[in-house]
């Protein structure tokens, strides 16, 4: 009797939540795969933040550069309420001046 209620119990409990799971609509996931691979945009987002914004340390002028950017396409794409939103960080960095020094292999 024990061990009928526990395999009862058991079922129940993996049988009841694929009742509550919602329909999952195939065609919509095929139109966002052909989305992804047909017309995907990736590459030339990535170019654009690396190649022409470059390196983007939070709270410089190239991440305010990259942040409007991305409100800007936002924007383009259809998607309402774009906004950036402010926080306080602190002190922000920019790079001045950089140093390389080779210190291995060592020529004489």
């Amino acid at each position: 009797m024990k061990r009928a209620l526990i395999t009862l119990t058991t079922i129940s409990a993996l049988v009841i939540p694929l009742g509550a799971q919602e329909p999952v609509d195939l065609t919509m996931i095929e139109r966002i795969k052909d989305e992804g691979i047909e017309r995907s945009e990736v590459m030339e987002h990535f170019n654009y933040l690396t190649n022409v914004i470059g390196p983007r340390l939070s709270a410089t002028p190239a991440y305010k550069r990259a942040a409007d950017w991305g409100v800007i396409k936002f924007e383009e794409w259809g998607l309402e309420n774009a906004h950036l939103e402010s926080w306080d960080f602190g002190r922000g960095w920019t790079l001045e001046g950089l140093t390389l020094e080779m210190r291995s292999p060592r020529y004489f």
